[in-house]
């Protein structure tokens, strides 16, 4: 069965998908391995609650204001008294969040939603991707 345009043509559309498909096989990768990566260094922290004595803004960007707060950290046996935690909302003294630290030595917390956000962001994106990488490849019917 022969195609209804011209060889060049095809060999034109052929490397059009080509081209597009590696650009979009590499943003799949690029965002599994994000997902990936995030997911295995989540697992080496430990979690717990960040508990706010001060908060002073940071800085102010397009999605909103940024504040660097101070606090304790707590996870069962482990208690660090002074730890600072970049959030993108303001807390108030006595405000309690999850967080996770690397480790009893940390002096630095992350709130806990941050590897949440991470994992459904990054699925997304490499659904969307696939979605697109169908789309080109799926046959046409004429």
């Amino acid at each position: 069965m022969s195609s209804p345009l011209p060889p060049a043509a095809d060999r034109r559309v052929l490397a059009w998908r080509l081209g597009i498909s590696a650009v979009l096989v590499a943003g799949i990768a690029g965002l599994v391995y994000l997902a990936v990566h995030g997911a295995l260094g989540d697992r080496s922290r430990v979690r717990g609650d960040f508990t706010t004595s001060s908060c002073t803004r940071a800085s102010y960007h397009g999605r909103g204001t940024s504040y660097d707060c101070l606090g304790s950290f707590r996870a069962g046996d482990l208690h660090l008294p002074v730890v600072s935690l970049h959030n993108t909302g303001r807390l108030n003294r006595g405000d309690t969040i999850g967080a996770t630290v690397s480790g009893p030595d940390a002096n630095t917390a992350t709130p806990a939603s941050e590897s949440r956000w991470r994992l459904i962001v990054t699925t997304a994106g490499s659904l969307i991707l696939a979605v697109y990488l169908y789309a080109i490849w799926k046959p046409r019917r004429r």
